[in-house]
């Protein structure tokens, strides 16, 4: 385990120097930093920027805006996608619901949503409806993988519904759920920081890159384009923790053979 986590270390870093390297001589032939700034320009303008007290509360304002929408389509997700699984009439409402969401352009929704919503909610909106229906998936599918022979046996010895669902629907939901939860993560840091570019919230990173686009200060989209996306990282890396040790101890604590 300590051998494979050593191997991605460097396998990541090697990436990130060769990605590196590939923009620095690609900024050395385009010449113009209106078009391409170099690493070097971008990251010491990051490093300006992490100095600046409006950079955290910037950052923690896009940050807050991702972790209500995602939790949000976290609760509405498990509620409905159990709601869903269990009964046929609800399924046939939502369905239509979430294939119409898949379907439309992000873009359309956010253009709707400035004229319902304030501006400093149509991200957390715009978040929560692109993760709902990953979510809302992964529960319907995985309470429908249940093996019928477990649920068979559970309605045999009469056992309390709330320890089926602990012991039985929840694992079955595990894997369908972990997967999509990744998925709904990165999805709402994208949707919300182009949310923000198009409603102009006060503290949002998505403004700050639409004003950099107006004024033509490239090294400042990139610089700000660049924390999205250590961001987006470290928090995908915190939330993939999460997952793997509740997954472990769900399952060393809620056995299927432990119905009782």
């Amino acid at each position: 385990m300590k051998n494979s986590l050593i191997k991605n270390i460097w396998r990541n870093l090697f990436a990130g120097i060769l990605l590196t390297g590939i923009w620095h001589f690609t900024a050395m032939a385009v010449n113009r930093d209106l078009y391409l700034p170099s690493p070097l320009k971008t990251f010491k303008e990051m490093a300006i920027l992490v100095t600046q007290p409006s950079f955290w509360i910037i950052s923690l304002g896009t940050v807050m805006k991702v972790i209500m929408g995602l939790l949000l389509s976290i609760i509405t997700g498990f509620i409905f996608g159990f709601a869903s699984a269990f009964n046929k009439t609800v399924h046939a409402v939502l369905h239509p619901v979430v294939v119409i969401v898949k379907s439309t352009p992000v873009v359309s929704f956010i253009l709707i949503a400035v004229f319902l919503f304030t501006t400093n909610l149509i991200p957390v909106f715009i978040g929560f409806l692109m993760s709902f229906p990953i979510l809302w998936t992964s529960v319907v599918d995985g309470i429908r993988q249940v093996d019928n022979k477990l649920l068979e046996m559970a309605r045999v010895f009469k056992v309390n519904r709330w320890l089926v669902i602990k012991k039985i629907y929840i694992p079955s939901m595990i894997p369908f759920v972990s997967s999509a939860l990744k998925i709904a993560f990165g999805l709402t840091w994208k949707v919300t920081v182009a949310a923000e570019v198009l409603s102009n919230p006060e503290f949002g990173i998505g403004t700050r890159l639409i004003n950099a686009k107006i004024y033509l200060d490239t090294t400042i989209l990139y610089a700000w384009t660049g924390f999205v996306i250590i961001m987006s990282l470290i928090f995908e890396w915190i939330l993939n923790l999460g997952i793997r040790a509740l997954g472990k101890r769900y399952m060393r604590n809620g056995r299927l053979n432990d119905l009782h």
